[in-house]
């Protein structure tokens, strides 16, 4: 049987020492050990079921490995690995000028601002890739992905400052778009929302459906 590490032992439910006279260094190597066999909030779970009498200091350097495990696991391990791209009508501009060509030919065009680092753009990714694939019309309704980091000038030149951003195209301008139920027209989705983009998208489909009637 694998024997546990010491520091670990001393926060279990069973211990019997006053967590108030172990070292401090002692405290954060018990509680990195927590997090990696169960995360934060095993932590707290085991911490709040204890008997162990804590002080004001004590607690303070458990918020502190909190915070400090929460910003380096944000900066250090989050994914930026590319968004696989899972459908075949979508568009993914290396340069301005294939984005114009787009906007030129198509009469409306769909395009999502991204970057590889952010979470909500990986799990929006697969969404946007299904309606390319249900919607996508020749030369009326076109999906496109932006990098902001790759093709940046872009970004700046339609003022993305969040990710994921989506704009809508009419005509290679953007333009809002009336959706059923909604109060005025809507210009751009910022953040995964799902449920106005889907909107969106369908009524364009519909536009386009009724414009080949």
């Amino acid at each position: 049987m694998r024997r546990q590490a010491p520091t670990y032992v001393l926060l279990r439910e069973d211990a019997r020492t006053n967590l108030t006279s172990i070292p401090k260094f002692s405290i954060l190597v018990a509680i990195y050990f927590l997090i990696k066999k169960g995360g934060p909030y095993l932590v707290l779970t085991r911490l709040t079921r204890s008997r162990h009498r804590f002080t004001m200091e004590t607690i303070h350097y458990i918020l502190l490995a909190f915070l400090a495990y929460s910003i380096i696991k944000a900066i250090f391990f989050r994914d930026r690995s590319p968004i696989p791209e899972t459908s075949g009508k979508v568009y993914k501009i290396a340069n301005v000028a294939e984005l114009r060509t787009i906007l030129s030919s198509t009469t409306h065009v769909v395009v999502d601002f991204y970057a590889d680092w952010c979470p909500p753009c990986r799990a929006i990714a697969p969404i946007f890739s299904k309606m390319a694939d249900d919607y996508s019309a020749e030369g009326q309704l076109a999906f496109v992905k932006v990098n902001v980091d790759h093709v940046n000038d872009v970004a700046k030149q339609y003022n993305v400052t969040a990710m994921p951003t989506f704009v809508f195209f009419e005509k290679g301008v953007p333009k809002g778009v009336a959706v059923e139920g909604r109060n005025g027209p809507i210009e751009r989705v910022r953040g995964a929302d799902k449920p106005t983009l889907e909107a969106v998208v369908r009524t364009l489909a519909s536009q386009v459906a009724s414009s080949k009637e």
